[in-house]
């Protein structure tokens, strides 16, 4: 089985600053996910140095708070927020990732940005590109609020829940907000601009999406600003609530 044991690695030297190497150096749950997962929030700069003023994310979180004094968060691995643990990120934190990584909340991870300090997730390079990074996927009991999400593959991704997204920016993302299957979440008062596509939606015929997207602004995406494919073997009864958006244009 999956394990919950996260050991405490924080503030060693690892005979170098570089991230990839020392979690290369490691065999864990990142690897395995039997095995238990190894805390290196914070690597020293040398012998009996001093912490290098970045947090890394690696493996499994569980309940705690991430805060301005620890920015940059930068997630070097797959990230997984235990299920039964909560990741409470306050305004102004800022997520970078590394690589082609992804964040998974099997838990709850509860964005708190503030109109004008926002929460980040973006790519950790000068020069990024949409689908630098993999996706943030959510749990039912997941919220965002005034955040930015740019340059994922996948930004935000649902499958069988139903978080509440509202005042988030989502841009420059291969797909903006993937959504498969059920799920009764809400996306709201939020800006959904200049992906390859806005929302799309992969729903099985008798799993629907029963939510609402309302008071967005929604444009400008390459392929569709909201796109929906069924998979199985009946046409859909379904219809989803997007009235009250706006799509760049009233044409």
């Amino acid at each position: 089985c999956p394990t919950n044991n996260v050991i405490n690695a924080t503030n060693n030297w690892w005979g170098t600053t570089d991230i990839n190497a020392i979690l290369s150096s490691i065999y864990d749950y990142v690897d395995v996910l039997s095995h238990s997962s190894m805390n290196v929030r914070k690597i020293l700069d040398g012998p009996g140095g001093n912490p290098v003023p970045i947090s890394y994310l690696s493996g499994l979180v569980k309940t705690e708070t991430w805060n301005v004094v620890g920015n940059p968060y930068v997630v070097a691995a797959n990230t997984t927020i235990y299920t039964t643990s909560t990741v409470t990120v306050n305004a102004g934190v800022e997520i970078k990732f590394n690589g082609y990584y992804s964040m998974t909340a099997n838990g709850t991870l509860d964005v708190q940005g503030v109109a004008g300090n926002e929460v980040k997730f973006t790519y950790n390079q000068v020069s990024p590109a949409a689908g630098d990074w993999d996706r943030i996927q959510l749990s039912t009991t997941s919220t965002l609020r005034h955040a930015l999400v740019e340059y994922g593959n996948w930004g935000l991704y649902t499958n069988y829940t139903s978080p509440v997204i509202d005042y988030v920016t989502v841009r420059n993302n291969n797909q903006g907000i993937r959504i498969d299957n059920t799920g009764s979440g809400t996306i709201t008062n939020s800006t959904i601009i200049n992906n390859g596509y806005g929302i799309y939606f992969y729903e099985a015929w008798s799993a629907y999406f029963t939510g609402s997207i309302t008071n967005n602004s929604i444009y400008g995406n390459t392929n569709y600003n909201i796109y929906t494919q069924i998979y199985g073997c009946c046409p859909t009864n379904n219809v989803i609530n997007a009235t009250n958006n706006w799509w760049g244009t009233t044409d």
